[in-house]
């Protein structure tokens, strides 16, 4: 019997690739664990088998000849489906693998045990089986050995691919003209990732860096050095600074330096800093070029006012004192003309700025604007702009401090825009994506969101009730009637779901004539009752077309751990057994451990 395709064989998959270990040569660590797990058992057969999108390969195997096989016929693909180890008795006595090949012929294959290979995602990417010739069993410790040992394989498929990784950032760090380093503030210690500094400075690669650092350091930003050094790992984002250092003709060339935290000890400080220096001296030429060319200077003044003239986003600048020395015409389109001399304390009053919910003014040292003039960079702040006749407009603000030269502060600069429309574009485009557009009622992306959250609740001991409902015969009310027809009756049933449920409940439409309702806080005889509520309301609709429904149910256990593929097929058995015992109908299914749903309730519509 063919295994079924794991429900998220895609990102399985995935997670498997992103180890690349397919068709690689055999490994040792691999090879060990294999020989080890024959030994133990006391089998002729161990594997490691990774199960790809066709077939399964072996990464090692002890007793198997080849290094493939198709994934149609192999154990290990159903073993995959669980998480936890499949034990095959005697595979002849086993409906699923009685008359597999391998069963039937060599290698005769009467034992199984395969435990998933699941990686840290939850994803299972393969198995380590033992299997036998003979028919055996395993006790509990030797499951759990077996588990144990699977759990070591994805270890070392791990620890291969941090290696592989640590290779590759190696080699990047060693052709990188930048010198990276990874600098531990505990032991004030710096650990070089790459030669980069060395090569561009001209000086010997056997002197040690951190030695040679300190001394090259032009003596004019040594102070300014070592006061980033004690900031670095406080602040929250990266860290920058320029400063020179003198190559082996003497002369000094500029650097820009970024620093942010690499690792943080136990208490959130930071433990290891990641650096990296990139050589900025063209840069810095080009800045000194400019600042001694006036004419130049001006040029750009020129350019710069044209591009504040043509911006379609409103630019505020002002200086140290809080005076405007640049309000462009967007600006003044968006907020109005500047009042003759404001000053920060009277600004929200001035232009009538509120919170983002206009529930009251915004305070003056909040604004964007107030901020950067004390050096505070905001991203992004959403703000209420309130207009003479109660029009609001929601405006989203960038705010920069202002440096002069000498790095003091000098000002602040402010960009912002009209985000209203955007804003209730992108909230419209929300709404849409979780709504079905034929019946206005949640989408089946709304569903399975709402789903998975009263599951997840269930397992903390919520209860709830799933009911799914379809539309009897709407197939002859499509082909007698036609599709507009049967398009209203779905909206009417729709409405009438929507209607007739409890507040605290959720219909949406799962599909097709299908819709789903979600009961909270119910157990089965109560979801029973508002089921069946439900049937008769619909049955007394006064739709274009009489129409009747069915419904299956089921409700979960507290407290017990359930997923939403067990529930929903539960609930989708009960419905197809409504629809065998006559339609118009409610039927309850009972959750089991198995494969099967006993039904334990119904109510069914009088004769």
């Amino acid at each position: 019997m063919r295994a079924a395709i794991p429900p998220n064989e895609a990102e399985r998959l995935r997670a498997l690739e992103r180890y690349q270990v397919l068709d690689t040569p055999n490994e040792a660590a691999f090879d060990r664990i294999t020989a080890l797990a024959a030994r133990l058992f006391g089998v002729p057969m161990a594997l490691v088998s990774l199960i790809d999108e066709d077939r399964q390969w072996w990464k090692s195997c002890v007793g198997v000849e080849g290094q493939e096989a198709e994934r149609d016929t192999a154990f290990c693909a159903h073993a995959i489906l669980s998480d936890g180890p499949l034990i095959i008795a005697d595979a002849t006595t086993d409906i699923r693998f009685r008359d597999n090949p391998a069963v039937l012929g060599e290698p005769f294959v009467r034992f199984y045990a395969g435990a998933p290979l699941t990686n840290a995602d939850g994803y299972n990417v393969g198995t380590l089986c033992i299997v036998d010739t003979q028919p055996r069993t395993l006790d509990a410790e030797q499951v759990a050995t077996l588990v144990d040992l699977s759990r070591v394989i994805v270890d070392e498929l791990e620890l291969r691919l941090g290696y592989r990784t640590r290779a590759l950032f190696q080699k990047v760090c060693e052709m990188s003209p930048d010198l990276l380093y990874i600098f531990d503030r505990v032991q004030q210690r710096r650990t070089f990732l790459g030669r980069g500094l060395t090569e561009t400075l001209g000086y010997d690669a056997r002197v040690p860096l951190p030695e040679l650092l300190d001394e090259i350091v032009h003596p004019e930003d040594r102070s300014e050095l070592q006061r980033h050094r004690d900031e670095v790992g406080t602040a929250a984002e990266t860290v920058e600074r320029t400063y020179r250092l003198r190559d082996v003709r003497g002369d000094y060339r500029w650097f820009l330096l970024r620093e942010g935290v690499f690792e943080r000890a136990a208490d959130g400080s930071a433990a290891e800093v990641l650096g990296i220096a990139t050589e900025i001296t063209g840069l810095k030429n080009t800045q000194l070029a400019l600042s001694r060319s006036r004419e130049l200077a001006a040029e750009r003044v020129r350019v710069l006012e044209a591009v504040l003239d043509g911006a379609g986003e409103g630019i505020v600048v002002a200086d140290a004192s809080g005076r405007f020395t640049v309000f462009n015409p967007a600006a003044r389109r968006i907020v109005g003309l500047p009042a003759n001399g404001p000053v920060p304390e009277t600004w929200p009053r001035e232009y009538r700025v509120f919170v983002r919910d206009g529930s009251a003014p915004i305070p003056a040292e909040s604004l964007p604007l107030a901020r950067a003039l004390r050096g505070e960079p905001t991203d992004k702040v959403e703000l209420l702009l309130r207009y003479e006749g109660g029009r609001d407009a929601l405006l989203r603000v960038t705010g920069r401090p202002l440096h002069d030269d000498a790095g003091s502060p000098c000002g602040g600069i402010v960009t912002f825009n009209d985000v209203t429309a955007l804003c209730a574009a992108e909230a419209e485009l929300a709404r849409l994506a979780v709504t079905d557009t034929l019946t206005g009622v949640p989408n089946r992306r709304a569903f399975d969101e709402r789903f998975a959250l009263l599951v997840a609740e269930g397992g903390r001991g919520r209860s709830f009730a799933l009911a799914l409902a379809d539309v009897d015969h709407f197939k002859e009310v499509n082909d007698t009637h036609g599709h507009a027809m049967g398009d209203e009756v779905l909206v009417r049933v729709a409405r009438t779901l929507q209607g007739s449920v409890r507040k605290t409940d959720f219909v949406a439409r799962f599909g097709g004539e299908e819709f789903c309702v979600l009961f909270s806080d119910v157990d089965e005889s109560q979801a029973l009752r508002l089921t069946n509520n439900l049937r008769c309301q619909l049955g007394t609709e006064h739709c274009p077309v009489p129409v009747t429904v069915s419904f299956g149910i089921c409700a979960n256990r507290p407290g017990e751990r359930t997923d939403t593929s067990a529930l929903l097929r539960a609930a989708d058995r009960a419905l197809y057994a409504a629809k065998h015992e006559g339609r118009n109908r409610v039927i309850v299914a009972q959750l089991s451990a198995g494969e099967s749903f006993p039904i334990v309730g119904k109510a069914t519509a009088r004769a």
